[in-house]
């Protein structure tokens, strides 16, 4: 009697680990933001260099790290797909993040009995990226280079799940990185041109 009582807990228990370790049926699943659909950004250099300067703080009021995917992987992500290099030269191509934050303000809302009967934005999102493109020659002298900055807002209402949160980090990154692939890409064409293929 004992053994079988014994047996029933442990497989209730294992039931319940197996059970805690799916993954939720509702919890979402997101597109990997890519660019390879687009021409290259292709220079007259022999490699590209990748320089991550942001440290993302990992705290508040910093979000960035809440993000189903970060603006800082996004930016790496953009530049493997955008950034070429042509050909053998002496040339280096040089992608330098300055900026991959979304930070969180909070939103003044009304108090008592008022705010039971509004649903107000909670707090407002900036999200900003900046990086800078530089071609170098092989002294490491500065040839050529574009930097682009662009921010996007986007305001949070109360009570929002945190599925529709996630979508709401999604969409903004989303929009924040077009906004930087065709600011960067115009600044390229403009300082840039005498070092593209």
């Amino acid at each position: 009697m004992f053994s079988g009582s014994l047996r029933i807990v442990t497989v209730a228990l294992v039931a319940g680990f197996l059970s805690a370790c799916e993954t939720p049926a509702n919890a979402p699943t997101w597109p990997e933001l890519t660019w390879g659909h687009l021409a290259p950004i292709t220079f007259k250099a022999g490699s590209v260099e990748f320089v991550d300067n942001y440290v993302a703080p990992l705290k508040s009021p910093n979000l960035d790290h809440e993000f189903p995917t970060t603006p800082q992987a996004a930016l790496q992500r953009w530049t493997i797909d955008r950034i070429h290099a042509g050909d053998d030269t002496l040339n280096g191509v040089r992608v330098t993040i300055l900026d991959a934050s979304a930070v969180g303000v909070p939103l003044k809302t009304k108090d008592g009995i008022k705010g039971l009967f509004y649903k107000e934005q909670a707090f407002r999102i900036n999200a900003a990226l900046e990086a800078l493109i530089e071609v170098r020659d092989s002294t490491g002298r500065v040839k050529s280079r574009a930097q682009a900055r662009v921010i996007r807002r986007r305001t949070v209402p109360e009570e929002t799940s945190p599925n529709a949160l996630d979508r709401i980090y999604f969409n903004l990154l989303e929009a924040v990185m077009k906004d930087f692939n065709l600011r960067m890409e115009l600044e390229v064409r403009k300082h840039m041109v005498g070092d593209l293929e």
